[in-house]
């Protein structure tokens, strides 16, 4: 059976409710990745995507890509494990200064960005820049408000669709896969639709 219609997942999700709220990367919650392949990678509208909560911090809890659960996550995750690492910026500000290096900390440029909507330093996503070029802090999600974030990079890009119960679902494609950024931000769009439905209430 087909998880997105299916009442296998939306019962465990209902009896399991408060403790799955802020869900972590345990192995009960191991099911999720397949959802994430199912959603968005299956459909043939992305080449990685995860799914996280962003709550006092922001944190993954399942992802896969094309190949793997393990592709999905080398795709999300800086790969260091403070999460924290330097990189160097060409000509941050335009202004025709050469480099500069900056701190960046992929989960807390993610929180800032749901909040504020900018990305000063871009939007970073397993060490890819993205510049954050679209948005929307007041984006219907199902039946409430949530949020919409749009990150560019040369031939690439990047849908991130937070519900109102505060689950992000993070989409990448690829044009040299066939992807196009209108296909991945209706499958990311429907994907956050369908965990905040009533049945998931994520």
């Amino acid at each position: 059976t087909h998880v997105r219609n299916a009442g296998g997942v939306a019962q465990a999700a209902s009896t399991k409710a408060e403790s799955l709220r802020h869900p972590t990367r345990i192995s009960d919650m191991s099911e999720w990745d397949g959802i994430v392949r199912e959603w968005l990678i299956d459909v043939g509208h992305a080449f990685a995507g995860g799914l996280g909560t962003n709550g006092d911090a922001f944190s993954y809890w399942a992802a896969h890509g094309t190949g793997s659960v393990d592709e999905g996550w080398t795709y999300l995750l800086p790969g260091e494990d403070s999460g924290v690492y330097q990189q160097t910026i060409v000509d941050p500000n335009g202004d025709g200064e050469a480099t500069t290096v900056v701190e960046i900390n992929e989960a807390q440029i993610m929180k800032d960005a749901l909040t504020t909507g900018k990305a000063p330093v871009g939007l970073w996503i397993g060490k890819q820049k993205y510049s954050l070029v679209r948005f929307d802090l007041e984006q219907e999600v199902g039946d409430g408000v949530g949020k919409w974030l749009f990150g560019s990079a040369p031939k690439q890009g990047v849908n991130i669709v937070q519900t109102p119960n505060g689950t992000v679902v993070v989409s990448k494609y690829s044009e040299d896969a066939g992807h196009t950024s209108g296909n991945n931000k209706t499958a990311t769009m429907a994907f956050a639709e369908y965990l905040a439905g009533p049945d998931v209430g994520y």
